[in-house]
C-alpha cells in the first residue's frame, strides 16, 4: 500500500506554530508584495474568500471576521516541511518529497491489519514534534491515495485518515473527475464533453480512448483508478537543471544603482543554491522588466546571457558577470518592477573540465573556494552577515511585507522567548 501524507492548510498551519492561540480564527497568507491571498485557513475558506483574490477586496470581510493577515515567510515554511519531511522518513524510510507540503509513503513493510494503527500514530507524531497537522490516504496506487487523501481531508468523521481498500463505488460516484491526480478543470470539462463526468465513470473507460483523448499518462491514470500501481514511489531527488531568482520589487526601481545591487543580491542568492547543489553553472541571464499592468508608463524588458569560460560556482566571478551585463539590461528613464538571474547549463561540481594550458583555469578554482567560505560563515553566524560589495546595503528595492512573521527557527535573532 502507499499513503499520501498532507499538511492541512500548510502555510497557515505554519503560522499557528507558534501562535496557539490562533487555532480556530481565520487566517491569510500573502504572495509577493502582499497583492493577493495564496494560502488559507478552513475558517478563512468557510468566509468564502477564493484562492489568489487581491487582497484589497477581501480585507473588509477578513478584518471585520477578526481574520490574522501574514505576509508569506518561506524560510519558515521551507524550513517546517523539512522537520515534517525528516518525521516521515523516520518512520518510513522510502518516501517521495512531492511538494513543500506533500510526501508518498511506501508503506509495504506494514501488516495490512495495523494501517489504521500506524498512520493514527505517525500523524499523531507529525502534529507533536512539529506543530503541523496532517491527513493521510491510504490506498494501492498513487492516484487512489491522491483520492483517499481527499476524502481525509473533506469527511470529518474520518478523523484525518482514509484507507481505500476496495473499489468504493459510491465514494468515486460522488466526486467530479476534476478531483483525479492529473485532471484538473480544463481536462475535466474536455472529460465531460465524452460524457465522463465522475471518477467512477473515469475508471470505467478504456485505456485505449484515455491515451487517445488525452495521454499515456492518463491510460496509467485509468490503470491506477482500478487498483494497479503504474506510478511508483521516486525517492531520488534529481538535481536542479537551471536555477532562478526573482523579485518583485515593493517599491519601483529607476536608478541603475539600485538594479545593479538588486541583481546582485539575486545572483548571490543563486550562487548560494547551486553551491548547496554540489554544482557549477556555464551561463547566468539576467533580466529587468517594467510593469507590464501599468498602461500610463512606457513599457520595457531588458534580458542579457553571459557565456562563462569556465563553469563556475564563485561569488566574485557571478558579481563581475552581473556588472558586465547591467548594462545592456539598464535603461535609463524607466520604472523597473521586477528582475531575475537565472543560472543555465548546470554541471556536477566534480566533473567540470578544467583546461591545462589555462591560467585561467588556475584562478578559476582558487575562486571556487571563496563562495564555501562566505557560506559557513553566513552559516554559522547568520544570513547576509559577509556579503559582496555589489550587494549593496541599503535594500529599498525589497519585496512590501508589512505582515510578516518572525522566523522563529531559522533566525538567532527571531527565537522564541518564554517568560515568567
Amino acid at each position: 500500500m502507499l499513503a499520501l501524507v498532507d499538511c492541512n492548510n500548510f502555510y497557515a498551519s505554519c503560522e499557528r506554530v507558534f501562535r496557539p492561540k490562533l487555532e480556530g480564527r481565520p487566517i491569510a497568507v500573502l504572495s509577493n508584495n502582499d497583492g493577493c491571498i495564496i494560502a488559507r485557513s478552513q475558517e478563512t475558506k468557510a468566509l468564502g474568500v477564493p484562492m489568489g483574490a487581491p487582497l484589497f477586496q477581501w480585507l473588509p470581510v477578513l478584518e471585520e471576521n477578526g481574520a490574522h493577515i501574514f505576509s508569506a515567510n518561506f524560510a519558515l515554511y521551507g524550513d517546517l516541511s523539512n522537520r515534517v519531511m525528516a518525521v516521515l522518513k523516520d518512520e518510513c524510510p522510502r518516501l517521495e518529497v512531492y511538494s513543500i507540503d506533500e510526501a508518498f509513503l511506501d508503506l509495504s513493510m506494514v501488516p495490512l491489519c495495523e494501517l489504521s494503527d500506524f498512520c493514527r500514530a505517525l500523524r499523531e507524531k507529525v502534529r507533536r514534534w512539529t506543530g503541523v497537522p496532517v491527513s493521510i490516504g491510504v490506498a494501492p496506487s498513487k492516484t487512489l491515495a491522491k483520492l483517499a487523501n481527499h476524502v481525509a481531508k473533506k469527511h470529518p468523521s474520518s478523523d484525518g485518515i482514509w484507507l481505500m481498500r476496495g473499489t468504493e463505488k459510491n465514494r468515486m460516484s460522488s466526486l467530479p473527475v476534476s478531483e483525479v491526480w492529473g485532471v484538473g478543470r480544463r481536462l475535466g470539462a474536455r472529460f465531460e464533453g465524452f460524457g465522463i463526468n465522475t471518477v467512477w465513470q473515469l475508471r470505467n473507460a478504456e485505456t485505449a480512448w484515455a491515451r487517445k483523448v488525452a495521454s499515456v499518462n492518463m491510460e496509467r491514470t485509468v490503470r491506477e483508478l482500478r487498483g494497479e500501481r503504474c506510478f511508483d514511489i521516486d525517492s531520488t531527488e534529481e538535481p536542479r537543471q537551471q536555477i532562478l531568482v526573482s523579485r518583485s520589487f515593493g517599491q519601483m526601481v529607476t536608478s541603475k544603482d539600485e538594479l545593479a545591487s538588486a541583481l546582485s543580491n539575486f545572483a548571490w542568492r543563486a550562487g548560494e543554491k547551486l553551491r548547496r547543489q554540489g554544482a557549477r553553472t556555464q551561463s547566468i541571464r539576467l533580466f529587468a522588466h517594467t510593469n507590464p499592468f501599468r498602461k500610463d508608463m512606457p513599457r520595457y524588458c531588458g534580458r542579457v546571457r553571459i557565456q562563462f569560460h569556465q563553469a563556475t560556482d564563485s561569488p566574485p566571478v557571478l558579481a563581475k558577470a552581473v556588472a558586465q551585463g547591467l548594462d545592456q539590461v539598464y535603461r535609463h528613464g524607466y520604472h523597473y518592477k521586477k528582475a531575475g538571474v537565472v543560472l543555465d547549463e548546470l554541471l556536477p561540481r566534480g566533473i567540470v573540465q578544467w583546461s591545462l594550458l589555462s591560467e585561467e583555469s588556475e584562478r578559476c578554482e582558487k575562486k571556487s573556494h571563496i563562495g564555501g567560505v562566505m557560506d559557513a560563515i553566513n552559516d554559522k553566524m547568520g544570513t547576509g552577515k559577509i556579503r559582496m560589495a555589489s550587494q549593496g546595503l541599503g535594500e529599498n528595492w525589497k519585496m512590501q511585507q508589512s505582515r510578516q512573521s518572525p522566523s522563529w527557527t531559522t533566525d538567532w535573532a527571531n527565537l522564541k522567548t518564554i517568560v515568567d
